[in-house]
């Protein structure tokens, strides 16, 4: 078991996340061999946007790597998922308050995300029957590995856009239910979602009905279920006579929850978001922030790290925070449009955010050179800094004794 609150874990942690980028900068470079003609700053940044699930996707996925890159691609997506998937969980055990967990191993936590996305991929091979029109079986097994990793691990995967995948619009509902509950199941994180359904804990509960959730399961479940479910409302309310003007209320009901849903891994496109109503942009952009719950590896500050810096000694680190994290999107939003001159301010603004906390951003094909440099550094340094700053948190609150609430 890690001791987290050592020197040693952080240099561990940094260590082998720069191994890990490495390997995706070689296996990238490697999976344009032939097929496109590349940059090496090209090649950094679709690096930088798998290592930090990010996702970036090609527009013509099939016909932009080699038939290695094709497969090299969702094992990289794997990989990283599941690195961030360890450490995160290993990190919320380590602080957990005494909460008896029943897996306390990195291989156990392994074990059931693995059984979990093969349950997915079996959800997504089955809406894709039919429907969609593939060139083979193993071009649909890799249609459906790729979006059942891509979206439980909250990571941004587009539509594979391409030629070789024929398909029926009307036959996408069931696809996007499912892609879109995924999304939802694997922000609301790994521990509460064993807390959920792990058969120990069903069975405890079948046996004795008073047995309650864990604290870090509601702040999850709970504050999931009213983000998503009051910005749907709010986007309803506001987009009336905006972009969902024209629509039935059934379709608005889906769109508004497109909205709220996508603001964990960004399949909104720019030009969409921009349309938007300015509040509902604020709203847009308060959900990037929030992010996902405790445990899950979507971007943002996590449901419950916001939750309790509301609390006690820690309002006015909150108020800190804020203030430096809001200063700091609005100075480099600023540097983005004068990279982005074709860009209004607006489009900057939703940018950074959704780049620094690691949503994606689809319909972006960053130019010139410059801006995917920049870009890279801001996933990068996002991803870090969405990583250790519950870590330093959790810090504070063991020095100070005081009630650990689980807020990875």
């Amino acid at each position: 078991m890690l001791n987290l609150k050592s020197e040693k874990s952080l240099k561990t942690f940094f260590l082998s996340y720069t191994v890990l980028f490495l390997l995706n900068l070689f296996v990238t470079a490697f999976s344009y061999s032939g097929v496109a003609e590349y940059s090496y700053i090209d090649i950094l940044y679709r690096s930088v946007s798998l290592i930090t699930l990010t996702g970036q996707s090609p527009d013509n996925f099939y016909h932009t790597y080699s038939s290695f890159g094709i497969w090299a691609y969702p094992v990289l997506m794997q990989i990283n998922a599941l690195f961030f998937w360890i450490w995160v969980g290993l990190i919320s055990i380590r602080f957990l308050n005494g909460e008896k967990l029943i897996s306390l191993s990195w291989k156990k936590i392994v074990g059931f995300i693995l059984l979990f996305e093969a349950i997915i991929f079996l959800v997504f091979y089955y809406t894709v029957s039919g429907g969609f029109e593939f060139t083979s079986l193993g071009q649909r097994i890799h249609f459906c590995l790729t979006y059942s990793i891509g979206s439980l691990s909250n990571f941004r995967i587009g539509f594979l856009q391409s030629g070789s995948v024929n398909y029926n619009p009307d036959d996408l509902l069931l696809f996007n239910l499912t892609m879109f509950g995924s999304a939802v199941l694997g922000s609301l994180g790994y521990l509460t979602i064993m807390d959920l359904v792990h058969p120990k804990n069903l069975r405890k509960r079948l046996e004795n009905a008073e047995i309650d959730w864990k604290l870090y399961t509601k702040h999850a479940f709970y504050g999931t279920f009213i983000l998503l479910g009051t910005s749907s409302i709010l986007f309803i309310i506001i987009e009336t006579n905006g972009i969902f003007q024209g629509l039935v209320t059934l379709e608005k009901i889906f769109q508004s929850s497109f909205l709220s849903v996508s603001s964990r891994f960004g399949e909104v496109g720019m030009n969409r978001l921009v349309d938007l109503n300015s509040f509902s942009v604020f709203i847009f952009l308060a959900l990037v922030f929030v992010g996902g719950a405790s445990g899950s590896i979507t971007g943002g500050l996590k449901i419950s790290l916001f939750y309790f810096l509301f609390k006690g000694p820690f309002l006015k680190s909150l108020v800190k925070i804020l203030l430096i994290y809001l200063l700091f999107q609005f100075l480099s939003a600023m540097v983005l449009n004068m990279l982005l001159p074709y860009y209004s301010f607006k489009q900057s603004i939703i940018l950074q955010f959704c780049l620094f906390f690691n949503t994606g951003l689809g319909g972006i094909s960053p130019e010139p050179d410059l801006l995917k440099i920049y870009s890279s550094l801001l996933m990068l340094l996002g991803r870090i800094a969405i990583f250790l700053l519950p870590w330093y948190i959790l810090s504070k609150i063991n020095h100070l004794k005081i009630q650990k609430d689980y807020l990875i």
